[in-house]
């Protein structure tokens, strides 16, 4: 089962909870305050994308200089 990270709307709490895989937590309640306000939120590694590196000396991660050889 994956992790997700959920918000409260009440009092902006941020929760991570292992949840069946799309479950939107409407069951759950927030840990800090009760509410049963949460909100699934996207996860950082989701929302961070793929950004390309460059290694010292210019070349790309990959090893080719400039990238794609």
């Amino acid at each position: 089962m994956p992790i997700y990270e959920f918000r409260c709307r009440a009092c902006g709490s941020v929760q991570e909870r292992i949840r069946p895989l799309g479950d939107s937590g409407e069951d759950l309640a927030c840990e800090a305050c009760g509410s049963g306000r949460l909100e699934r939120v996207p996860s950082t590694f989701a929302a961070a994308g793929s950004a390309s590196k460059k290694a010292p000396g210019g070349a790309s991660s990959c090893g080719a200089p400039g990238g794609f050889g």
